[in-house]
């Protein structure tokens, strides 16, 4: 739970899953609203927010000074991260309280070890569970990496522009591929595999858009939003992950109540 340092009529609102994704940012942005006189409703400034790990990444709001974590969270990192969310202002520190649960010895032995804890706790943080340079993560962040190097170190304007013999993409590459060797050997061979796979497949198609968000336009693109359809003449366009959320596409499920007879079903 995070709370902002302003004073006045309390106004609280809730970070959780139950909020879609539309009202996240909403909420997020009536954070950074002060607090002052004849601001009503939506308007009104926030004094408490009641969050579950999901403020842990991604809120910079200068008004969050003081913050209760109830119970001690699973993951070191995401402790290290939750608790950073308040006093992110120059002008005043943050005030972090932790209520452990006596019930629970986990936060019995956190409570115990406190103050070790806390001057050595990044000694505590996890490995990360993605492997850098595995088969799966240059399968899904690879092109986008390139796609960044694009744009941002050729300064290509449009994936038209695609040369592999550009100055600064071709010393690009060759960082990238030095990372990979001094990472882990083992998978520069899939590292070059899919590399020239990427580029292969840029040079031949010629996208003339990088891609859309928003309903595309008829133009070929080189990027799609994961889990949403292709065009009908653009199927091979890369299938782009938009957050770090949620790195799979997400499937529905129907409860079914009533079933047909088993004689139906083998006919």
């Amino acid at each position: 739970m995070a709370t902002s340092t302003s004073a006045g009529p309390t106004a609280c609102q809730e970070l959780t899953s139950r909020k879609s994704e539309d009202e996240i940012p909403k909420i997020l942005k009536r954070l950074e609203v002060k607090y002052g006189t004849g601001k009503k409703g939506d308007e009104q400034a926030l004094d408490t927010v009641l969050a579950t790990n999901m403020i842990s990444v991604g809120v910079d709001v200068d008004r969050l000074g003081a913050m209760m974590v109830v119970t001690q969270p699973k993951a070191t990192s995401e402790y290290i991260q939750a608790s950073s969310r308040v006093g992110r202002s120059r002008r005043g520190p943050g005030l972090v309280f932790t209520l452990y649960n006596a019930g629970r010895p986990r936060d019995r032995s956190h409570y115990e070890q406190f103050r070790g804890y806390h001057q050595a706790f990044y000694g505590a943080v996890e490995p990360t569970s993605v492997t850098p340079f595995s088969p799966p993560a240059l399968d899904r962040a690879l092109h986008a990496v390139l796609v960044i190097a694009a744009r941002h170190i050729s300064k290509w304007s449009s994936p038209d522009e695609f040369n592999a013999d550009d100055e600064a993409f071709a010393n690009f590459l060759r960082s990238l591929r030095a990372r990979v060797q001094s990472v882990d050997e083992d998978h520069v061979a899939d590292f070059e595999l899919v590399l020239k796979a990427r580029l292969d497949d840029w040079q031949e198609r010629q996208p003339v858009r990088w891609g859309d968000l928003s309903p595309r336009k008829t133009e070929r693109v080189l990027m799609r939003p994961a889990g949403s359809a292709p065009l009908n003449d653009d199927d091979d366009s890369w299938e782009t992950l938009t957050s770090l959320r949620n790195v799979d596409v997400a499937c529905g499920a129907d409860v079914i109540t009533r079933y047909r007879p088993a004689a139906e079903v083998m006919q």
